[in-house]
């Protein structure tokens, strides 16, 4: 698992309602086998208790996110089917939230967002725009929280 995602883990787990995640979250549009390009492996899934939502988070650290990019394209052309495999294979009620939710380099962001709102507008999709995460700030809060570590005898 990369170093990034493992951050990303910790981050999400940070927040009490957020206790539940599942690394690398085998999302299948199909029951049983999991066929070619008809299955992704979402790198976390963040359940929130509380809220009563589920993240699929996915981290990349590249500066130009082209598979990302493919990866929103493809949920939001297949939504409904993500969210049918969700209910299907891990019991998520259909009238809890899903949305995705990208870790990424600051200045991918904006492009990352236009790009997925307009593969979410040519589909017709009901998936909700993607909350964009600064890697950076995800990196920051983890060396915030290591200061305030208390000091070893």
């Amino acid at each position: 698992m990369p170093h990034m995602q493992e951050v990303v883990e910790d981050y999400l787990t940070s927040e009490q309602s957020r206790s539940f995640i599942i690394p690398e979250c085998l999302i299948k549009l199909d029951d049983g086998k999991a066929l070619p390009g008809r299955h992704w492996y979402c790198d976390v899934a963040a359940v929130d208790l509380r809220t009563q939502f589920v993240f699929l988070c996915e981290v990349t650290t590249a500066r130009s996110p082209t598979a990302l990019h493919n990866r929103l394209r493809a949920w939001a052309e297949n939504w409904d089917g993500v969210r049918a495999a969700l209910l299907r294979d891990y019991g998520i009620p259909p009238k809890w939230g899903v949305v995705p939710q990208v870790f990424v380099r600051d200045e991918c962001g904006p492009e990352i967002l236009s790009r997925a709102n307009a593969a979410i507008a040519a589909s017709g999709s009901a998936m909700p725009e993607p909350i964009i995460m600064s890697l950076r700030r995800v990196a920051q809060w983890r060396l915030d929280s290591l200061d305030s570590l208390p000091d070893e005898p």
